[in-house]
This record gives structure tokens, sequence and C-alpha cells, in this order.
């Protein structure tokens, strides 16, 4: 896994782009839209019953969708560039505040990822010049941070509070589309999954009991509008 990590980094750090054209491009955007795990148990779900009583019956596992926040910059000469973008993928389960017989119940589940990617990016000839799509794929290093809570406001305060981090090398590829509104501002949309499997350990805060997941995929698909500035420059 180090080799692997130190491998991805190196990618990062040293971008290799062929320049096949004296025209050079740069771009710098930034993307938002909804993440949607892959993996079950990342998406989780939630059920909450109530009988007559009443009692209450309360389970709440994963992390469900959440939303990208991303920044990108990307060079290129001729048809082939690199594209590095770092952000934010946040999942959040809904919190819950429930009033039961024994007394008050919080829970409430988060999962926040930080990735940091590089991309080989292919754009497609086009016959209309304000279109530009393209296509791409590379590695990436993903810091990710765990956290469940179960808090109970009974006769006494007890809870279950699990904590853990990770950071997982994964690969992604994407596809896309930008158009231009006016000189170098452009619109984008963008398609993009990720594959990010790692083994996963959460601790809880108040003992030595743990939880562990193996080989537990973090990555998704997400869908991404965008705002794209360009500018081409002969070298």
């Amino acid at each position: 896994m180090k080799r692997i990590s130190i491998l991805i980094a190196g990618l990062l750090i040293v971008p290799m782009v062929s320049t096949v054209s004296a025209q050079t491009q740069l771009r710098f955007g930034i993307q938002s839209g909804p993440f949607m795990p892959q993996d079950w148990q990342v998406q989780g779900r939630s059920v909450i019953f109530n009988d007559p009583v009443p009692v209450q019956f309360v389970s709440v596992s994963g992390f469900g969708n959440g939303a990208d926040l991303l920044l990108f910059a990307e060079y290129s000469g001729g048809n082939f560039g690199l594209r590095i973008t770092g952000g934010i993928q946040l999942l959040k389960k809904y919190n819950y505040d429930i009033q039961t017989a024994s007394g008050e119940r919080h829970l409430e589940n988060n999962l926040t990822i930080i990735p940091i990617v590089s991309n080989v990016i292919y754009r497609f000839e086009s016959s209309n010049p304000k279109i530009s799509p393209y296509f791409g794929f590379g590695p990436g290093l993903y810091i990710a941070k765990w956290e469940e809570k179960d808090f109970r406001y009974y006769s006494t305060f007890e809870r279950d509070w699990f904590k853990g981090s990770k950071t997982a090398p994964g690969v992604n590829v994407l596809a896309g589309l930008e158009y231009v509104l006016y000189k170098g501002l452009r619109f984008g949309i963008e398609f993009s999954h990720s594959y990010v499997s790692a083994d996963w350990r959460i601790d809880d805060e108040d003992s030595d009991s743990n939880i562990e997941y193996d080989n537990l995929n973090i990555g998704g698909s997400s869908i991404r509008l965008g705002l794209i500035y360009h500018f081409e420059y002969l070298n």
C-alpha cells in the first residue's frame, strides 16, 4: 500500500504531458454536484419504527448520498492534457433527534473525503467550435474521515462514538462537455466514477472496541456542473 501511495503521489507531483502543438491551453474551473457511493455499506440505510406503546426502534447505518465541491487546473497542448483536481466530498446521514420512552436519542453519521486527483484528458475534435467534449482517467489519493454517533440522554448519559481516518489510493474515469458562454468563460457538465478500496478500522472513543471493514470501496459516481475559465497562448 505504501509503494502504491508513493507512486501515485509521484504522478500527482510530476505531471508530464506531451505537447503536440505550439498552442498551449490553460483551464481553471470550479465544479459541484451530487455524489452517490457505489458500495451499499457506504450508502447505508435508516429505519425508524414506532409501535403504539410507544416504543421506537431506530437503526442508522452508512452515509447516504453526498455532494462534491472541487477545483481544478488543466494544462494541455493539442488534444491531450493533464488535470489536477482537489476539493471535498461530503456525505452525511440525516441527523436524528428522537424522543423515546426512556429519553432523548441523537444519531449522526458523517463521512468526509478530500480527493487529490490527477487525470490525463483527451479532447475530441468537434465540428462546433463552442463545444468541447472530452474523456479522462487517472490515479488519485483520497483522504477520508469517518464518524458515527449514537448519544442517548436517558437517566444517565450513554454514547457510542466511533471515529476513524484513512488515506487511500484510487482511480477514476470521467467524461464531460464544455460549452463557450463568453470569450474564455465556459460552462461544463461532467460525469465521474471513482474506485477507492481500503481496509478500514473505526475505534470507539470510550473503549477498546472497534469495527473493521475489509476492502471497502468509498468511491462512487458524481454528476457535476461547473464554470471554467479558459485561455491559450503560443509557445
